[in-house]
This record gives structure tokens, sequence and C-alpha cells, in this order.
């Protein structure tokens, strides 16, 4: 067993290489992990970047290149199923270290092949969580995680809207899109609130990068099970200017476009959902049939718990002879109190 932190990573890492060509080349495996130790070493030490920590790089390039050229010389290679994944399990600061929650520290990649992963970049931006997912479905083992396996995620109307860059928000770059009260086709924002930061003046689609520099460091990066654009209600960024809840509270409510229920008795309400709570925010799900009274069907309050990185799913009765159903998503009664993710809403017979 080689220790790098005593050894050293250079020399360790050359020791890994030569003991992993051996394992990938002969031994049979269901799966192998593989840990390159001096990038990370170049990073804290020089920072991400430094020209040691590009030095290093092109060294993992070449131990990398190895185990390839070792995994193909296998007898069995042309019978076998690889998948190959390279990813890291963190970022670092331009000027050395990490264990902050900046979206350069959290920043991580994976490079995936084989396992019928398919090729190019998709359209939104994994998550470290989706390694575990992609690795698990190619071996054929079950599990429920925080993950999807890449190119699995559910589809998401959210991600067709047109971003902009900030307007009241100052710790988020310029160069930054991340933010429109202006949802998808058929999709709509009714807020009563007085005016605060114009970003969070009711729902907003956002993503992780501009939502987390925003106001980093309260559990906004946990929202893991998000991809790609989300929509947010998030009261305590609303009265970070002028604290506009001295006058009044924060009212916003997400409307969906009718969803086809024609001939269902039932559907399944199902949607990512990253809520905090604090008193006397309350916040509520909704239904309304052609047009009908709005019926809840999930409300947050007084005593509810936080239910962070979740998926809610949510069997809805459709009355007899109902053909349209829209959907509400309401955070009310709230001052600087915390916020609601929704993400990748949808409606299943």
């Amino acid at each position: 067993m080689l220790d790098g932190d005593s050894a050293g990573y250079e020399g360790s890492d050359e020791k890994v290489a030569v003991d992993a060509e051996k394992h990938l080349a002969n031994d049979p495996a269901d799966a192998s992990f593989v840990y390159f130790g001096q990038t990370d070493i170049a990073g804290h030490n020089h920072g991400a970047d430094s020209a040691q920590y590009q030095a290093t790089l092109r060294t993992d390039d070449a131990l990398i290149g190895r185990l390839l050229r070792a995994i193909e010389s296998r007898p069995s290679y042309s019978n076998e199923d690889w998948l190959i994944m390279l990813t890291t399990d963190h970022g670092h600061t331009a000027s050395g270290g990490h264990g902050g929650d900046t979206p350069e520290e959290r920043m991580t990649y994976v490079i995936a092949a084989g396992g019928g992963v398919p090729t190019g970049t998709p359209n939104a931006q994994p998550k470290i969580v989706d390694i575990a997912a992609t690795a698990l479905r190619h071996l054929g083992v079950a599990a429920s995680l925080d993950g999807y396996a890449l190119r699995s995620a559910p589809a998401d109307p959210f991600d067709s809207v047109t971003l902009k860059p900030r307007q009241d928000e100052t710790g988020v770059p310029a160069s930054v899109l991340g933010w429109t009260h202006q949802g998808p086709a058929g999709w709509s924002v009714r807020t009563t609130a007085p005016q605060g930061v114009a970003e969070w003046q009711g729902w907003s689609f956002t993503t992780d990068d501009f939502w987390t520099r925003a106001a980093p460091g309260q559990q906004r990066e946990a929202n893991v099970r998000a991809r790609g654009v989300f929509a947010v209600a998030d009261p305590d960024e609303w009265d970070d200017k002028g604290s506009p809840s001295s006058s009044g509270k924060f009212d916003s409510t997400l409307v969906s476009p009718g969803y086809d229920v024609d001939g269902a008795s039932a559907v399944t309400l199902k949607f990512g959902s990253h809520y905090r709570h604090e008193n006397p925010q309350r916040a509520a799900v909704t239904v309304a049939f052609d047009g009908g009274a709005e019926r809840t069907v999930l409300s947050y309050g007084s005593g509810t718990a936080d239910v962070l990185a979740g998926t809610v799913s949510l069997n809805v009765s459709v009355p007899n002879g109902a053909r349209n159903m829209v959907v509400s998503w309401r955070l009310y009664d709230a001052g600087n109190n915390w916020y609601w993710a929704v993400d990748a809403p949808t409606v299943t017979r």
C-alpha cells in the first residue's frame, strides 16, 4: 500500500500506474478505481493557474494513456463492455487550495467513454453526484441516489429560457448569465411584494452558478438534484435591498401551463425540490382543473423541516370529466426567511 502523503505523490503516482497497468491488463474485475494525487498537491501548493498545475496535468495525461493501452491489451477486450470515467473530487482556487464553497472550488469535470454513454457535451452540465449513478447503472446495480446517470437527467422546460446578467446582485460576475422572471412558453409568475433585489422579485429562473454566487454558504450549494436552469423563490435574497420585508410580505406563485388529464382518474406530479424553511414563511402546491378552484396537494408551514435536494412525488386524483390541470407553486407570508427551488416538473398518468 502506498501513502502519497508521506512518500510523495510524484513517485507514488508512477508506482500506482505500474501496478494498475498489470491489474488492468490481466485481472478479472467488475470495477477498478485508480487515484493519482500529484495534481491535487500542485493545486494546493501553487494554485490552479500555475505552471506546476499544468505540468502535473500533462503527466496525468501520459499515465492515463498507459492505463488505456493496458485495457486494450486484454485478451478478452473485444468481448468486454468498458465504461471509463475520468474525474476529480473538487476544484481549486486560482491561488491555491480549496475548502470553501465557491463555484471554482466545487467545480469538477467528468470525461466518459464507452458503456453506452452518448458522445458529446450535454446541454445541462452534470454534477459530481452523477458519477456514482453512471457507474452503478453500467454495472446493473439499482440504487436510490442524488445523481443521474449521464444523459439521463429528466427533461426540463426551464432550460429553454433566455437568461440575463446581474442587475442588483454584486457578488456575481457581470459575465455570468443567470436569471430571468420570463418563464418558458405557457409558464407565468404572479408576485405581490414590495420592490427588493430585482433578480429575486418573485419566482426567478436561474442556474447553480448564478444563485450560489449571489449568496454562498447557505446550503444553496446542496441543491444537487437540479440541472441546468431551475426555478427559485428566494425572499432571503429579495430582502437584501432596502429591507422590503419591513413594509410588506413576499408572495409569489409559479404557474404551469395546462397538463392534459383527459380520461385519467389520477396523475403523478413529480418535481425536484430544495426547500429551506423559517417561520413565518409558508409554501404550497396547488392544482386546478378546467379553470376551477385551486386544491392544495402539498403545504409547508409552521414545524416544516427543510427538504434539501429532494424529489417530491404526489398522487393527484382527477375529477370525473376533467380535461386540463394547472399546477401552482406558491411561497408566501415570507420576509427575510429562506427559499424554495423547483426543477424538472412532470405530470404522468
